[in-house]
């Protein structure tokens, strides 16, 4: 029985070895394994032994290629385990952090931008940015402190994104082609001084005829308007508002030293006025800075247009000494 088996395996080896065993080697050892297990365990290991020699005295080569083919793979495999598990790492996760949190700043100043293009195009519909007048910014992150502002010289309702630049706290520009007006060192204390998001300035008539018809003054009282109430912090019409009104300098430093000064000693204020030069003011955000400017200039408006027959608050009460 066994020397039956043993010539007939022999024969089907050589076939199979014929038709290619590389090729089919699955499906070739299922069928040796089907035959050996009707052997004893001699007839078997007979088997086994012959059909393993007639593999390497025939397809020694093959056999060699095959095992290396093998190897080859379970190198590749390994590999490909240990890049998953790099991929996977906490070093590839902070990297790919680390790229998302460079993102949000660059989305945040094309925002921004936009946002303060349109703010030009509806300043200067209202006459409130003539020439070259105004300027605007909007903080971009506090820390550290990156502002997005309008180039100097500028026609306001015309603005392209890119006449935007980006601001240090120093006033150093760090992204654009441009230069920043000397005033960015006004919108750079009052960022700090007012914790404020936004600031927007501009040169309405009516705003450059209050700051000369009230500089002796020192500023501005508004009292009594419903339009108050749109203000920040503001709840009821009896309100009153005071816009300082700051003597005019080319020494920005100077200036911006005493807007600092007048924005920490005149507690509650929603912006000022620079003599014959124009308006001032700022909120959380652009939009709440947008409301402000609104507001307040056509207050201003109202005053002027009413001038014969308005009421106003002593200047100097309570805000004197």
């Amino acid at each position: 029985m066994c020397f039956q088996l043993f010539l007939y395996m022999f024969f089907i080896g050589l076939h199979l070895l014929a038709n290619e065993y590389q090729r089919n080697n699955i499906s070739n050892r299922i069928v040796f394994l089907l035959l050996i297990n009707k052997g004893s365990y001699l007839c078997q290991s007979s088997l086994l032994i012959w059909y393993w020699i007639s593999l390497s005295l025939m397809y020694g080569d093959k056999l060699h290629l095959f095992a290396t083919a093998d190897i080859e793979m379970c190198s590749k495999s390994k590999r490909a385990v240990a890049m998953n598990k790099n991929k996977g790492s906490p070093k590839g996760l902070h990297q790919h952090k680390a790229v998302q949190r460079a993102r949000p700043d660059s989305i945040n100043f094309s925002k921004l931008v936009a946002d303060l293009v349109e703010t030009g195009k509806t300043f200067y519909s209202r006459g409130w940015v003539l020439g070259t007048s105004g300027n605007f910014s909007a903080v971009i992150s506090r820390e550290p402190l990156r502002v997005a502002i309008t180039s100097t010289g500028l026609d306001k309702g015309s603005l392209a994104p890119a006449q935007f630049l980006e601001i240090d706290g120093a006033a150093n520009v760090v992204r654009g082609n441009g230069r920043p007006s000397a005033e960015a060192l006004l919108h750079l204390a009052i960022v700090r001084c007012m914790n404020a998001g936004a600031v927007l300035h501009t040169h309405s008539v009516w705003s450059t005829v209050l700051s000369s018809t009230h500089a002796s003054r020192g500023g501005v009282e508004l009292e009594g308007y419903e339009m108050l109430k749109g203000l920040e912090g503001v709840r009821t019409h009896q309100h009153c508002e005071w816009l300082p009104i700051l003597e005019n300098s080319q020494d920005m430093i100077e200036l911006a030293q005493r807007v600092s000064t007048t924005l920490r000693e005149v507690s509650g204020i929603h912006g000022f006025l620079i003599h014959q030069h124009g308006f001032y003011t700022w909120g959380a955000n652009l939009q709440e800075a947008k409301r402000n400017i609104e507001i307040l200039e056509f207050l201003m408006e109202v005053l002027i247009r009413s001038a014969p027959s308005h009421t106003l608050c002593d200047p100097g009460a309570g805000r004197q000494g």
